[in-house]
């Protein structure tokens, strides 16, 4: 077994035999986190200094479910809702919360509400149902153009997440634009309503990611199930190379728009009953480096410009608490990993370098470099 052995033989088996993979993501996530009640008192999150432990995260999915299933969210109502989300815990609450009632999630960019006519093809074409939209990506102006879109693109509720503490300006504009709820009043109204629960299947769109490409003027569409969401977690939990490995604290460190920041910085350290560290605030060099070393952070998912970077630093951090580091999203060539491995020793850690490919990083490393070693890729 290469996950830990307090987990219950039972549990274990489900995880070897896949059939633990066969369900929502929060159910996977709950279930591997759920087996004692030690286990549900450790810490699920570290949000702005705030430690959040997964007793109370699943209470928190269960809050946004609520608020979902109130608003006919819901997979009985074939529902696809867009996420603009944020490196926040709200963020992460309203992907589990919809994935609770069974509806389909598509996470969505800044970048797509800036192009009107981009924004109105892919509400379209992808059957968008409703929207759920972090505040701090949005302005009064854009937020204006989403509503005035709503009848014509056929939107059923508006959503707005906050994702600071407190009031600011941009907030406070935000809540003047009419046919807009905000989830900090819902959570008020709604305090009662029961949770309507999806099927306990995987479903094929459970979630979806967009290429960087364009067809027909949209980012093309990447569906995954529950049960692929899943398995990129559990065969890490399977693989031999991280046997035994616990008390992993990571980092979310780029945006859950893609497969790299949702399935990988997010949904594999929940699997192995980790910490993730939300980067609210932006991920700054300064910022990661304070998070690793004043959270003893020992997994580290990187991309190559966040070490390009690093490495620019006149003064070597102690990074000593690091003991894997997976760097991905983009083609990595052997002698920067070489150089990237020089910067981690010259920073006092001793940690496992792997460079993770996916389809098109893939390719372009196999056209690029002549001489590939196996060490250098992990699929």
């Amino acid at each position: 077994m290469s996950f830990n052995t307090k987990l219950p033989e039972k549990l274990k088996k489900r995880i070897n035999s896949g059939k633990i993979t066969e369900q929502k993501l929060w159910k996977f996530i709950r279930e591997l986190n759920s087996f004692s009640n030690e286990k549900l008192e450790t810490d699920a999150l570290i949000s702005d200094g705030e430690r959040i432990t997964y007793k109370e995260m699943f209470d928190e999915w269960d809050r946004y479910a609520r608020v979902f299933s109130a608003l006919g969210i819901n997979e009985e109502n074939n529902s696809r809702a867009g996420l603009l989300s944020g490196r926040d815990k709200g963020s992460v609450y309203s992907l589990y919360g919809l994935n609770i009632t069974g509806t389909s999630v598509s996470l969505l960019h800044e970048l797509d509400i800036l192009d009107h006519k981009r924004w109105d093809q892919m509400i379209l074409k992808e059957g968008i149902t409703d929207l759920v939209l972090i505040d701090k990506k949005l302005t009064r102006s854009r937020l204006v153009f989403i509503c005035g879109k709503k009848e014509e693109l056929g939107i059923r509720n508006i959503i707005i997440l906050k994702a600071s503490v407190g009031e600011n300006e941009n907030y406070k504009s935000l809540k003047k634009v009419d046919g807009v709820l905000f989830m900090e009043d819902l959570f008020d109204k709604y305090t009662e309503n029961d949770i309507i629960y999806s099927t306990e299947k995987s479903k094929d769109d459970a979630v979806i990611f967009h290429t960087s490409g364009t067809t027909s003027g949209i980012h093309k569409p990447v569906p995954i199930s529950d049960r692929g969401f899943n398995e990129s977690a559990a065969r890490l939990l399977r693989d031999d190379r991280f046997n035994g490995f616990s008390g992993v604290v990571s980092i979310l460190s780029v945006e859950m728009t893609s497969a790299y920041g949702s399935c990988n910085m997010l949904h594999l350290p929940l699997a192995y009953g980790g910490t993730v560290i939300l980067m609210s605030q932006g991920a700054t060099k300064k910022h990661l480096i304070n998070a690793i070393k004043r959270y003893s952070v020992n997994i580290f998912f990187a991309v190559r410009d966040i070490f390009e970077l690093l490495e620019d630093l006149k003064e070597r951090p102690d990074l000593s608490s690091l003991e894997l580091v997976f760097i991905g999203g983009s083609y990595v060539s052997p002698n920067a990993k070489r150089r990237y491995c020089k910067f981690l020793k010259d920073c006092n850690s001793n940690a496992k370098v792997f460079v993770g490919y996916g389809m098109t990083e893939t390719c372009g490393a196999v056209v690029l470099v002549t001489d590939m070693k196996k060490s250098t890729m992990m699929m």
